[in-house]
This record gives C-alpha cells, structure tokens and sequence, in this order.
C-alpha cells in the first residue's frame, strides 16, 4: 500500500530535480526486507519508522530530473516480494508572466509590509524563490500564497529604526529568469486628534478595572491602544458616531502585576513601527495587601468500588491567600500525551464543585477519581486549571489487559444540511478488557475532535459502535488515535506508523477525499451584491459571490467580519450555486455599523488553516470592497447608567434575615435594550445567583435574601 505525502506534479527546483516523498505499509513480512529501485539511475532515500516484526511502515524520497516516467519501487521480504509502480511529472518552471500587484493596506497597525505579484502562468505547485534584497535594514520572508499570488513580507530589524523605504527586491525563478522590483516602503503616519477624553476612577479608590470613553476625528482604519507599565488594551472600532465625531468607550482590566498608586496610560495609534501618541491620562488605585498564596496537594488513599473494574482516589487541594477570588473549576486528567477533562466544562459551573470547607479566597476542595484497575500505568498524572505542574497517582501496574483497542468499522457521512458544514463520523470498536475510552482526531486542518464513550449507540464498551455529529466546514486528519481505560492505544489514518488493520491508512476529511496539501487554486472573481450599504435605520443582508479555479462544489466556505469587538462573532457560511457557477455567502450588517470600509477574512479550502484578508483580496479584486453608511452608529451594548445598593453600602443581618438587593438603570444609546440577564456572585460561597431583566421597565429590582 503505497501513500503520497507531496504532490506528485510539480516544477523542478533550482538543482534541476523535483523531489517526491511517499509512505508505505508493508505487511505480512516473512524476513529482513530489502528495497530495488528501478531505474537505478533515479535517487532514492528509504527509511523505516515503524516495524512490528510482521508489519513495517517506511517513508521513501525520490529525486528525478525533468519529464514524466514511472519509478519501480520491489520490496522484499524473504521469498516474497512486492512491486509498486510510481509515476511522477517534474516539470521546468516556465517563463514567468508577471503582473504587478503592489503593497496590501499601507496603512496599517502591524508589520509586515506586504508586497504581491502574480505570476500568471504558474501552473504547478513550487515552493518559495529566490529573493534578496539590497538593503540589511530589513527581514524578509516570502512564499506563494496560492498558485499564483506571491507575497514578500518585510519587517524592519529589530531595535533598528530603518533609514531608507527604497528597495530594490530580486526575485530569480528556478529557469535562470532574474526580475527585479523598485519598490518604496508606504512609510505613512496619520495623526488622529482627540476631542474629549473620560475616565474613571477619578479619585484614589480600591479597583482592578478603569474605564474610558473619548471622541476624536477617525482620518484611518487604525487602531487605538491604550497602554500601562503592565498592559495593552486595543480599541478597534468606534462604538458610537461617524468618522467625523467617533466614540471609543470600554470597561478595561488593570493588570494584576499592577503595584498600588498612580498609573499613568497613554493612548496611541501605532502605524507599523511608528507609535503617535494622542492622549496620556491617570488614575490612582489602591492595591489589597494580603498574604503569601500557598497551594497545597494531598492524595488520600486508594478505595475499591464493589462492582466495578475501577478505584478511586480521593484528592485534595487547599489554596489559601488568593489576591483574585477565584475557583479553578475543574480537575485535568491526563491520558497518554494528551490531557482529557475529568468533568466537562459546563459541569458544575458556578465554581463550587467540590468546595468543603472555606471562602473563595482560602478554600480546601476534595474531588474523586476514578481509575481503571486494568490501567498499565504506574504514574498517573493530573493536574487542577490554574496549576503551574502535574501531580502524579502511584498506583500498581496491571497486567491483566494486553491488547489495545481495535476499530472493526468507521464511516464518514456527510449531512445534506448547513452548508455541507456538518458530517457523521460512527466507528465500531473492540476491545479485550478494559474497554474503548475515546477516539483523538488530529486535525491536520481543521479543529480537533474526539469521540467519547457517552457517544455509544449499540453494544457495550467492549463491542460497540460509537457516533457523533461534527461541524466543522473544513476538516482533514492523517492520523487519528483509539485509546481503551488501560491505557493503550492504537493509531490509525494514512500517515499512522502501523498497517496491522485494514482501516489503518483511512483518512478523514470533510468534503470527502484526498485533500492536498499545497494550494493549486487561484481566486478568479469576487464580487458583493450590494457594495455599498445604508445601516442607518434597518439591518442590510447583501451576498459575498466569488469563483475559485478548480472549485470542490461541495465545499462550505466561510467569512467573519473583523473589528467588532462589542458585537457577537458570527460566521457566515456559503454553498456553491450551480446556476451562477459560483460560490455565495449570505452575511448581514447589523444595524447602525460604524461608517467606513468593512474588514473581512475569507476562509476557503485553498486556506489550508490560513484566511484570506480583505485588504489583500481588494488589491486584487476592487470590487471585493464592501462600504457601509450609518448617520450615527450604536455598537455598543445596554449600559448601566444608575446602580443603587439596598438597603445599603453596608446591611446589618437580622435574626430572621435580611433582603440584601440593587436597583439599577439600563440605557441603551440607539438601539434599544431587547433582552438581558444579571448574575450576581458571592465572594464568600460563589454561589450564582441569575436575574432575568424586563426589556419593557427603564428600571430593574433584585434583591437576595441572605440569613
């Protein structure tokens, strides 16, 4: 069973060759093997990474000149031998076409400068070119971003404000064709004044947040920083206003390695490397003196549960003098290499899971865990959010489960609902003693899943078939791991150092089949239906449309607007539409957007875990730009405006007990408050308390009875 790992079409490096990579499994192997290349002439490198005695798993290079042919691969073993043919196309690197594209976004926050062009005639896939340049005041770094598009990257050195934006940039393609590029670096500074400047606390008070609203004159799509001696805080979006007269306003975090006293912020743009200061204020705090934290560990013993193939231990942990009241929630239990949360993340959630004695800022917790007794470990590692190491379980090593888990079955469905974006992964799995505990899918793109016995729809943990439902656009592992409560486990997928099961060189992926792992597409059109947009008095849905060469039709691409920092991230998903031949994306503008050029990622499955930013799509496509218009924008939430304690800053507690409670205000600038809820958290249990607010009343009572 032969595997490649590269694409097997490709142009010849600089050294005349195209090197391609494969794996093999080999099975059945009845003594040492050896390897016969044919031709000869053609350089090969063989390694072996796994061997079992029966089986063996190796990776294979060849380097090959310019044409096509078929390398002949005769591995034997014994008596016994096995002929795999390999065909290949190396390929010269053509005469490049190349079309200038210039700088992506000269205004900008962050380097690096980027610089593109196409080269228009690019076919196949090649790695990054040669290039230098005729100045050491700058790094650089370069590479393909699709089949066509390339992109440098410059950085000025470090600690080295640069002297000279002119260089001169060489780039030299593998056929001997050298072109050069005269480029000047948009060196571009955009001074913002400041109208009004807010802040809180004004006086000297007893606080970790500061908060801030100003108005200024908004010339560029930068950012605000403002920053302390211990932290950085970003403004990336007016909340209220139009260019003309913009707000920034937020409740900020003062750093906890912040000491007491005076702290002074300065609110800046940074332009690249070039920080334009705007504003500078101060506030005053008042920092609690407290005592030395101490975390303590203390493992109980060992407890045998009647009827059934498990222990238990039982684990303490005392915190004690904690600055931040807070409860690390859950306890981390760790599985091989890869640590699995002994409860999930929304078990228990109001911090008091296991609390037995104290208050949140000096407590002792106590949990159980449950472990295995067919476990082959004789360290068993975990460890409590928060913690700094693992604390390790000694317990005995068990003999008495010798195998690992086997999958019999798996099936990848994909659901004709959302876009494509969902998918079914069900798998039967065997085991001898212990039982199945979860399935680990690596994401080589895409996010990480698993598979857990709560998930079993037939059978027991010993012969069962196991299900979930995954949304995940864009998924594809090569290697994915099956671990039983003993401990062991088996590794399965096209890139898994074994061959023993059948279903070992499976791969997963959504949309179905094999996923390259070079992009050999170009974005060929992009387009909005509405480019320009009112959100002054109503939302606006408009359609993103754009064509990809060598398009997977079943693929869902995706695109998330960036800078708004106060409203919820939402992702828009898109289909492929046979009438148009095209790819469409239905997003929504909410209601009373800030004015201005809106910022977007596109994700597509050229992406390969990257995004395509819209500053760079607008320098190849201008009708990519997407313009909204609000008279006065409203991105910020309902306010508390008034807050009144009852019956008091400070209650005396009755023998019967006493109503302790708020009254406060909401205000919403523009867009009106439609629905909310309060909680309210003692200090001294963690204890939640949830109020549900009435949209309809300007004024909102809870209280709590406290005894």
């Amino acid at each position: 069973m032969l595997a490649p790992t590269y694409e097997y079409r490709q142009y010849a490096n600089y050294n005349g060759n195209c090197s391609f990579y494969y794996i093999a499994f080999i099975q059945d192997i009845t003594g040492p093997l050896q390897y016969q290349g044919n031709p000869n002439s053609i350089n090969k490198e063989i390694s072996d990474f796994y061997s079992n005695g029966t089986s063996s798993s190796l990776r294979l290079r060849i380097d090959v000149t310019v044409g096509t042919g078929v390398f002949n691969l005769v591995v034997t073993s014994g008596l016994d031998s096995i002929s795999m043919d390999i065909p290949y196309n190396c390929q010269e690197f053509p005469n490049p076409i190349i079309k200038d594209i210039g700088f992506t976004n000269p205004i900008s926050a962050s380097a690096p400068y980027k610089y593109s062009f196409l080269v228009e005639n690019k076919k196949e896939f090649f790695g990054p070119l040669n290039t230098v340049i005729n100045t050491t005041e700058w790094d650089h770094y370069s590479d393909f971003r699709d089949l066509t598009t390339y992109i440098v990257n410059f950085h000025p050195k470090p600690n080295i404000p640069p002297a000279t934006a002119y260089i001169a940039v060489t780039v030299s393609f593998p056929n001997g064709f050298i072109k050069t590029f005269d480029i000047v670096i948009p060196f571009k500074v955009v001074h913002q004044d400041i109208k009004s400047l807010e802040y809180l606390p004004l006086s000297e008070t007893l606080a970790n947040k500061y908060a801030v609203s100003l108005n200024y004159k908004r010339l560029a799509d930068l950012k605000l920083s403002i920053g302390g001696e211990y932290s950085v805080d970003y403004f990336n979006l007016p909340v209220y206003g139009n260019p003309l007269n913009a707000t920034c306003r937020g409740v900020l975090n003062i750093s906890p390695y912040q000491e007491g006293g005076e702290i002074t912020y300065q609110i800046v743009t940074i332009q690249r490397e070039t920080f334009d200061n705007l504003a500078t204020f101060s506030i005053n705090i008042i920092k609690p003196s407290v005592l030395t934290t101490i975390y303590n560990f203390g493992i109980g013993e060992q407890t045998i549960l009647q009827g059934f193939p498990s222990t238990a231990f039982n684990i303490e942990y005392l915190n004690q003098n904690l600055l931040y009241r807070s409860m690390e929630q859950l306890v981390q239990y760790d599985i091989s290499t890869t640590p699995t949360p002994f409860a999930p993340s929304y078990y228990l959630d109001d911090g008091s899971y296991g609390i037995v004695s104290g208050t949140s800022n000096s407590y002792k917790v106590q949990f159980n865990i449950v472990n295995s007794k067919y476990d082959i470990r004789s360290q068993v590692p975990y460890y409590i959010y928060s913690t700094v190491s693992a604390k390790n379980l000694g317990i005995v090593p068990s003999t008495l489960d010798l195998y690992p888990p086997i999958i019999t079955n798996f099936q990848v469905t994909p659901m004709p609902i959302g876009f494509n974006r969902y998918f079914s992964l069900r798998l039967s799995v065997i085991d001898d003693k212990s039982g199945f505990r979860r399935t680990y899918l690596n994401g080589f793109v895409g996010r990480n899943s698993d598979i857990r016995t709560s998930d079993l729809i037939q059978g027991d943990f010993l012969d069962g078939t196991y299900e979930v439902l995954i949304d995940n656009n864009y998924f594809f592992t090569t290697v994915f791991t099956v671990y039983d409560y003993a401990s062991r486990l088996s590794y399965y997928g096209s890139m898994a150092p074994t061959s023993e099961q059948q279903v070992a060189s499976l791969m997963i992926s959504n949309p179905g089949g094999e996923v390259s792992l070079y992009c050999l597409t170009n974005l060929t059109s992009i387009s909005w239906s509405h480019n320009d947009i009112d959100v002054s008095s109503v939302s606006f849905s408009t359609k993103f449309l754009f064509n990809i060469s060598n398009a997977d039709k079943l693929f869902s691409p995706s695109l998330n607007f960036v800078g708004y920092d106060n409203l919820p991230l939402e992702t828009f998903y898109g289909y492929w539409n046979e009438t148009s031949e095209q790819y469409e994306i239905v997003v929504t503008i909410p209601l009373r957007a800030f004015t201005g050029v809106v910022k977007y990622n596109l994700n597509t499955k050229c992406s390969l875990g990257y995004v395509y930013e819209s500053p760079f799509l607008y320098s190849l496509f201008p009708s990519s730009e997407l313009r909204v218009f609000s008279n006065d924008a409203d991105m910020f939430g309902p306010e508390i405006s008034k807050l009144v304690q009852i019956p008091a800053q400070t209650a005396i507690i009755s023998a019967g007990g006493t109503n302790i409670g708020w009254k406060l205000d909401i205000y919403d600038r523009l867009n009106g408050f439609e629905y909310g809820n309060i909680t309210i958290v003692s200090d001294a249990d963690l204890t939640e308390y949830t109020f549900v607010l009435d949209p309809n009343d300007q004024t909102q009572d809870i209280s709590i009875k406290i005894k």
